[in-house]
């Protein structure tokens, strides 16, 4: 199984298990149409995607699908997005938390090497200790 690749964004909240948030959305949609066993194949064939698409995307293979791809899909089901404003914008406001945000984010990052460094370092030094036994 391939590892999970932690992708953040200050304002866009990922899953814990890695994903897109909109792979929720579009399971949650699909779910309501009752489409069945052959799901797969009508929404290949309403949307125009191909099926390992629309298969990969269903068994939650797909990560982090695009935005096409999830217009497309969502579409010939009949939604349609839209982005809307939900709260108001003050750049210096915005400015000082992205600050803040940017350097946990690196803390977190630096505390992740470090902890990958003391990894290697003890493998390594097991690994002496074992041949020096030997």
């Amino acid at each position: 199984m391939a590892p999970i690749v932690t992708v953040s964004y200050r304002t866009y909240p990922f899953t814990k298990d890695g994903r897109d948030p909109v792979m929720e959305d579009v399971s949650e949609a699909v779910e309501k149409e009752n489409l069945g066993k052959k799901r797969v194949t009508s929404l290949q064939s309403l949307s125009g995607l191909s099926y390992g698409t629309v298969a990969n995307i269903l068994n939650g293979k797909t990560r982090f699908p695009r935005y096409s791809t999830i217009a497309a899909l969502l579409g010939c089901l009949g939604y349609q997005s839209k982005f809307e404003r939900t709260s108001r914008f003050n750049l210096e406001t915005e400015m000082v938390d992205a600050k803040r945000w940017n350097l946990r984010r690196k803390a977190v990052k630096l505390a992740a090497e470090e902890r990958k460094r003391n990894q290697r370092r003890n493998a390594r030094n097991g690994s002496r200790n074992n041949s020096a036994s030997l």
